[in-house]
């Protein structure tokens, strides 16, 4: 069954039956023992095609929370919307704890992905988004040697804009010790798309480390002769 035909046994055949009026148990909610149970039993694999919003209106007592373990990355994104994780540590806590599940890089480019095409860009909490980027950074930073510049683009143009002015020194130091300069100067233009959300003593220090990082340049410019685009920068 390909995934065409499994997102229309969803919309086509579960949602509606779940959804139906006339029914003495609405949601077929009886008999199940919370929201993670009503979730498998009536959903099982199609759970993935369902937004949210859906499972709320068909389960009135559905818990997210409980079923965290069962829901998409997108999903996830959902609920980190909705549920006041953008102010809550614990609860984006558990969120990240269910992306660290399985592929993780897969994961929290699905979720950061869902958040930042959201109509307007997450208003996170700085000690929340704090923990969002720190665990983030700690997923994908393994995979940075193996990025292409269209990645970098990617990822620091666009998936994480909601948490970037949380990038600390730390992390740009680790990040730019080995990338080119092509790659440097997207993530210098990322890192301006989003520096007015910073504190001020933040920016500073990313000044400080940009700064630092084109005096070694230039001083190994300078002993070994012209270098080339993919020489680190």
């Amino acid at each position: 069954m390909d995934e065409e035909q499994r997102r229309t046994i969803f919309t086509r055949f579960l949602y509606p039956f779940l959804s139906r009026g006339n029914s003495s148990d609405p949601g077929c909610i009886t008999g199940t023992l919370g929201s993670k149970d009503w979730l498998q039993k009536n959903f099982g694999d199609f759970a993935v095609y369902a937004p949210l919003e859906d499972l709320q209106k068909l389960n009135g007592n559905f818990s997210s929370f409980e079923s965290l373990e069962l829901l998409t990355p997108s999903q996830a994104a959902q609920l980190t919307l909705t549920s006041g994780a953008l102010n809550d540590s614990t609860k984006m806590e558990a969120i990240f704890d269910r992306l660290e599940e399985g592929d993780a890089l897969q994961n929290v480019d699905q979720f950061l992905t869902a958040l930042s095409v959201a109509p307007e860009i997450p208003d996170i909490a700085p000690p929340v988004r704090d923990l969002a980027m720190n665990r983030t950074f700690n997923i994908i930073s393994v995979h940075f040697p193996q990025f292409e510049v269209s990645a970098w683009i990617a990822w620091f143009h666009v998936k994480l804009i909601p948490v970037l002015p949380s990038f600390t020194t730390e992390m740009l130091t680790q990040t730019t010790a080995q990338t080119n300069c092509t790659n440097y100067q997207v993530i210098v233009k990322g890192m301006g798309k989003v520096s007015k959300k910073m504190p001020l003593t933040r920016r500073k220090g990313i000044a400080n480390v940009l700064v630092k990082h084109l005096k070694q340049f230039l001083a190994t410019f300078n002993k070994r002769g012209n270098l080339p685009l993919h020489t680190p920068c």
